[in-house]
């Protein structure tokens, strides 16, 4: 009898730890940087600030910035919500406010659609589609009188972080500085478009969301 009890203990000890091993390789596949994907989605309202450089006559060199004559300072709020798919793909929608110094403000409602990358654990990296424009319809201030929606060329990429149950996004835009150069048409009825070597402005952004959806 007491021999029987052995190797029955022996046998619930052996499953435990394998079922403890088989669980451990899943959370490691799982939080592979590829695996991340499938973790990395949902709808998230979000708020945040930043700011950009903007030159009218564009800039005499990429990095160091240098703008020409005629630059000036904005100061940006937006709010909306980002939408991050299963396949890799989002999208924003928010209202953007631009305070450009000495005290102009502009407002526009703001859309891009982008791919993203998981690079480490709950962290991943946001770039431009292939043909994608920012999109700004200008609703208030002295932009709204002239030719609108403008669109934007986005180059540059953004660093997300989730919280580890993936309530909340963290975004940051600008290491190092995203530039948006004005479009010269509008991509959704003329493609392909090209950037003017006018209005071209310098950016930095900090976003943080709360998940609302799937």
């Amino acid at each position: 009898m007491k021999g029987k009890i052995k190797t029955l203990i022996v046998f619930v000890i052996i499953a435990a730890i394998a079922m403890f091993t088989a669980v451990a390789t899943a959370w490691d596949n799982g939080h592979d940087g590829d695996h991340w994907k499938h973790f990395i989605w949902g709808k998230y309202a979000y708020t945040g600030g930043g700011n950009c450089l903007i030159s009218p006559n564009g800039f005499t060199n990429d990095e160091p910035y240098v703008p020409n004559a005629g630059a000036f300072p904005s100061l940006v709020v937006v709010g909306g919500l980002i939408t991050l798919n299963k396949d890799g793909s989002g999208s924003i929608q928010n209202v953007t406010r631009f305070l450009d110094l000495p005290g102009v403000i502009n407002i526009g409602n703001e859309k891009w659609t982008f791919m993203y990358k998981p690079t480490h654990d709950n962290r991943f990296t946001i770039y431009a589609n292939q043909g994608s424009y920012v999109e700004l319809d200008w609703v208030a201030g002295p932009n709204a009188s002239g030719p609108s929606p403008n669109y934007f060329v986005f180059d540059g990429s953004c660093d997300g972080v989730l919280s580890p149950y993936g309530d909340t996004v963290t975004i940051t835009c600008g290491k190092p500085l995203i530039t948006l150069k004005l479009a010269s048409c509008d991509p959704t009825k003329s493609p392909p478009c090209t950037p003017l070597t006018g209005l071209f402005g310098a950016c930095s952004f900090s976003w943080v969301g709360t998940r609302v959806g799937d």
